[in-house]
């Protein structure tokens, strides 16, 4: 059956899928939130029409901030997206991993998997016993 590491292992992974989906869920407010607040506070990081704004009335310097002021909210908006998709991704892996674990425990209890005295010599298949046919034997060629 299992050996002790591997229950081990398999309570360890039960452990981690078990905690993540409040873990996840507490990522996404978090990094909705932030961008929020990011976006109350900073609208120069999130909105390219605060900065196009700014630009018009002068209070930045247009040679060095045009290209920052047109890139900035895309690559903080991409940032963003980048975070999200690998919290959703997680989601999906673990996910992926509780059903592993629904498995391995369905295959655990059936009674095909149940500890079994080793086979007899006589069950296992030799040359010998004919039970499989030897290699060196040509075997006809099927229809």
């Amino acid at each position: 059956m299992l050996s002790d590491s591997d229950r081990t292992w398999m309570e360890s992974r039960r452990r981690l899928t078990r905690t993540w989906t409040p873990v996840g869920i507490l990522l996404v407010i978090l990094l909705l939130g932030g961008a929020a607040l990011a976006a109350r506070t900073a609208p120069l990081l999130f909105n390219p029409l605060a900065v196009t704004a700014r630009l018009r009335e002068g209070r930045m310097d247009p040679r060095t901030l045009e290209l920052m002021a047109a890139m900035l909210p895309i690559v903080m908006l991409m940032c963003l997206a980048i975070a999200l998709a690998v919290i959703v991704l997680a989601f999906v892996a673990f996910r992926g991993e509780r059903r592993y674990l629904r498995i391995i425990a369905a295959l655990l209890e059936s009674p095909a998997f149940q500890e079994d005295p080793a086979p007899s010599k006589a069950q296992i298949p030799t040359p010998r016993n004919r039970e499989i046919p030897d290699a060196t034997e040509r075997v006809p060629p099927g229809p």
